[in-house]
């Protein structure tokens, strides 16, 4: 399937100070969080806020902000430095951080150069800038916390809980346990600091809802409980964590197949590729063709297609067959003959992207057209209505009609971040972030 590259860059995440306009009446997400919009002024390439009705309450004074959070305050960033602004642009937290994260009962992990410490709301420091790194405070009230070259855990009136003797740590897990390493080898420890572990393994992972985690030993994956023990002794080449089916997907003797908590093979290995479930079913793949099957593992439709997608709510799923993509029911009987050279999954709003003769359009549940063949390449629309599309070797963006919204200037795009913000390249050197008017504001690179 085709999807837009996750591009991860640099977390230019806030710093800032504005005027107001009137917030006379402040609306409100389903988050409880202010619903203004950040938005780029087109001339002075800064950011601000607008309302649900486009209008400008907090001027566009900012070379980056965050939508608000619960406690209404926003982290913003002006010349390189965070801070935090009430909902009238008042800055409540000066901007002299390098990092502010989000609030959580009153206080963020924050930064200042090298050193992390944690604020309160008022920005007034509850610990102090000195630790080379510092984790989140878990429910057990302790973080992880670089001390001199190694790692511990501290409260928040700075106590040292336990010792600094780690080469690296995680945070605790809501059950009270979390992951160290040492001397190349992780293991677990609880709150007061007991091994409850051997240092033992090469790759470690958090437990889940059921008390089990993954972990592995000489290339072999295998499961604990929360004592230590291994339920499920290390013998599979691959395996992951158990999902809400209560399946573990392993890779035994180069084949996939499902085990319990048990150990008790669910579903045999003898698949070639991984599989998911979704929706009570898998594509699966045997003996080179893809078929499904249900949580007893019966083929529920034969194996017969060179590739198989998931089926969505609607129980529609994309099919390739003899080289030909369509769509399958849950019986499946074609509901779209295959046809296209490539199709992806249907969108929230009923759009699919489909190619043709080397063209790429979008399709509805019938099979037909209604944004017609003229892209290079056609994104999935994503929630906001929007899908990324390549015209002319640029990328740009359209509605559901197929009207472009931001023209396609761009050399690479990326989809709208929760600020809606999206990070562009206008070509191989110059970059940025656009709002969803399509205006420009180029990125502040320290050198």
């Amino acid at each position: 399937m085709k999807k837009i590259l996750c591009f991860a860059f640099l977390m230019m995440l806030l710093a800032g100070c504005t005027e107001e306009t009137k917030n006379d009446d402040i609306v409100k997400n389903d988050d409880g969080c202010l619903s203004y919009v950040v938005y780029i002024d087109p001339e002075d390439k800064k950011v601000g806020y607008k309302d649900e009705n486009g209008n400008a309450v907090i001027s566009a004074d900012f070379d980056y902000a965050n939508k608000f959070q619960k406690n209404g305050l926003a982290v913003v960033e002006k010349e390189r430095k965070k801070g935090c602004i009430n909902e009238k642009g008042e800055f409540i937290i000066e901007p002299k951080f390098d990092y502010i994260g989000e609030f959580k009962d009153g206080i963020a992990l924050a930064s200042i150069g090298d050193n992390n410490c944690y604020i309160d709301e008022k920005g007034e420091f509850i610990i102090e800038p000195k630790y080379g790194f510092m984790g989140k405070f878990a429910k057990n009230g302790l973080a992880s916390a670089k001390i001199g070259d190694k790692y511990g855990y501290i409260d928040k009136s700075e106590n040292v809980v336990i010792k600094e003797k780690y080469d690296y740590v995680y945070d605790f897990s809501d059950n009270g346990l979390a992951m160290v390493m040492r001397d190349g080898k992780y293991g677990y420890i609880n709150g007061s600091g007991e091994e409850i572990t051997e240092m033992k393994f090469d790759e470690v992972f958090d437990f889940n809802d059921i008390g089990v985690a993954l972990v592995a030993v000489g290339g072999k994956y295998g499961f604990i409980d929360e004592t230590g023990q291994y339920i499920i002794e290390p013998k599979y080449e691959e395996a992951e964590n158990f999902d809400e089916n209560g399946f573990s997907l392993v890779l035994f003797d180069g084949k996939y197949g499902c085990v319990d908590k048990d150990g008790t093979v669910i579903i045999e290995p003898k698949y070639n590729t991984s599989f998911y479930f979704h929706n009570d079913v898998a594509a699966v793949c045997l003996d080179g063709k893809y078929g499904y099957i249900d949580k007893t593992g019966k083929f529920v439709i034969e194996p017969q297609f060179e590739w198989a997608g998931e089926f969505d709510d609607d129980g529609i799923a994309a099919v390739n067959k003899e080289d030909k993509y369509g769509y399958i029911d849950r019986n499946g009987n074609f509901v779209i003959e295959p046809q296209f050279e490539f199709c992806n999954v249907f969108a929230k709003n009923g759009l699919a992207s489909a190619s043709i003769n080397g063209k790429d359009g979008y399709i509805d549940k019938t099979g037909k057209f209604v944004i017609e063949p003229q892209f290079e390449n056609a994104y999935t629309f994503e929630d906001d209505g929007l899908a990324v599309v390549v015209l002319d070797d640029k990328y740009g963006y359209i509605n559901e009609t197929g009207k472009f919204v931001i023209e396609p200037t761009f050399s690479f795009v990326n989809s709208f971040d929760e600020n809606g913000l999206a990070f562009v390249f206008l070509n191989n050197e110059d970059s940025g972030y656009i709002d969803r008017d399509g205006n420009f504001m180029p990125v502040k690179v320290n050198n």
